[in-house]
């Protein structure tokens, strides 16, 4: 999922109902920032990747639906 766009809504969904994961890249996608709840929530999947994560994008633009 890395470089991808997805709410921060959407990926805690992810991290809460896929309780089988052991790898979920997200770094560098658009649409959230990680924050210190994320990390906690994800800390049982074995490798979390969430660097270069962004709200919006380099314009400053938020995507539609963030």
């Amino acid at each position: 999922m890395s470089g991808s766009f997805i709410q921060k809504q959407d990926l805690m969904l992810i991290i809460e109902g896929c309780k089988e994961l052991e790898l979920l890249n997200v770094s560098s996608c658009l649409g959230f920032d990680a924050y210190e709840e994320m990390l906690k929530k994800a800390s049982w999947i074995e490798r979390f990747v969430c660097g270069g994560c962004k709200l919006e994008n380099s314009c400053g633009i938020k995507p539609c639906h963030a």
